[in-house]
């Protein structure tokens, strides 16, 4: 009885909040946490909730509020047209009628606005995923074996035309494994599609970017498998060093000089005489032709003419030459601190060792790979073990 008396006043109290918003009494950004409660009790037949129902909308609300950053009304709308057509549709639950469903919420994403005008933030979405039916029976990854529960799709052809009306990512995203139409290997998809996303994260943050290969047959993935199977924050990464590796390949691309900028440009129409060069990010001015500041005053023959002479540029020429070395990939010059000889181009994000340049992802399992002379070739000693600004150094320390 005082279960049904405690239900009938919040729903009174919640009656109320609505008729003070539409008269204008209440601010609509203080309603803004009804709303939630509006969209989590449109499902219920009953007029009366248990005390476990209650708490369970009520770890909903919860959830939907510690959701970094806050749902805005838009996304709210649109969570909740996304809800009602699964609902519909038969591959969701109601918030009530789950009855072991936790209140955890996690960020949906659509391809293009549906029925409205939302930018790329709105066109996120809070979606529960303990709301969604699975399958009866569960099925083991093979690398963190864990036993898990996907989503009851059916075939992919019929979960997209299922949901045709709204196509994204978060088709996808929810699902626990890989399908075929992302990940285009001949045998079983057994790897989850979190530890395949581990796994893409580990290639990518050890340089590896070119050779990204399913942990399963070592089939080299593709850049729209890549898109597919990884985090989106960890794909945006991939995307910008995939696109400064190729860029400091091009013989007309130049880094900017300013210690402070990270841009680079294609500069075409260079004039062989005067190549003076602006970055477009930052306006630094820079010398095409010698790849430093631009030399004020002089033109390019001029300045070379100029440097052959001076003694102080060719001391300082000898010593960029004794303590640093060209990033074996953009050919940006490094010097060696007194770290370890795991070598990290602080431009375009290349690994290598510092003694050989070989390609750490090449050496860090095979020390046969690294270059022949090489002292890392043969010893015990790992690079990344000993440190010191050059090798002597090293080794005495050690």
């Amino acid at each position: 009885m005082a279960v049904g008396w405690i239900t009938s006043l919040i729903k009174a109290l919640i009656g109320i909040l609505h008729t003070s918003v539409r008269s204008g009494k209440i601010k609509r950004k203080t309603f803004l946490h009804c709303e939630y409660y509006d969209w989590l009790y449109h499902d219920t037949s009953s007029s009366i909730l248990s005390t476990n129902r209650y708490h369970q909308v009520s770890s909903y609300r919860t959830a939907l509020q510690r959701l970094k950053p806050r749902p805005r009304r838009q996304q709210m709308e649109l969570a909740t047209k996304l809800w009602s057509h699964c609902v519909k549709t038969g591959i969701m639950q109601g918030c009530i009628d789950a009855p072991n469903a936790g209140g955890i919420s996690v960020w949906g994403r659509l391809d293009t606005p549906v029925g409205q005008n939302l930018d790329s933030n709105n066109c996120m979405f809070p979606i529960f995923p303990s709301l969604i039916k699975r399958t009866a029976t569960s099925k083991e990854c093979i690398v963190c074996a864990e036993d898990k529960f996907e989503v009851n799709y059916g075939t992919w052809e019929e979960w997209t035309r299922l949901h045709s009306e709204f196509p994204g990512p978060w088709m996808w995203e929810i699902l626990e494994f890989p399908i075929g139409e992302h990940q285009r290997c001949s045998h079983s998809l057994d790897v989850c599609r979190e530890c395949v996303a581990t796994h893409i994260a580990t290639c990518v943050n050890d340089a590896n970017l070119t050779r990204i290969a399913c942990p399963q047959c070592d089939r080299i993935f593709d850049y729209e498998e890549i898109e597919k199977l990884s985090r989106r924050e960890l794909f945006e990464r991939y995307d910008k060093l995939l696109l400064r590796n190729v860029l400091s390949k091009l013989p007309n691309f130049r880094w900017c000089l300013n210690p402070t900028c990270d841009s680079g440009q294609v500069y075409d129409n260079i004039d062989s005489t005067l190549a003076c060069i602006q970055c477009r990010a930052c306006n630094f001015r820079m010398c095409f032709r010698h790849e430093q500041p631009w030399h004020v005053g002089l033109n390019c023959t001029e300045f070379t003419s100029a440097l052959a002479g001076d003694p102080k540029y060719l001391e300082t020429q000898k010593i960029i030459k004794n303590s640093t070395k060209a990033c074996p990939q953009c050919t940006v010059r490094i010097e060696k601190g007194s770290g370890c000889f795991h070598m990290t181009c602080s431009k375009c994000k290349h690994e290598f060792c510092w003694e050989c340049l070989a390609s750490w992802k090449d050496v860090r399992y095979d020390k046969a790979k690294h270059a022949e002379g090489c002292y890392f070739r043969t010893s015990t000693q790992s690079p990344t073990r000993i440190s010191g600004t050059d090798l002597a150094t090293a080794l005495r320390r050690s």
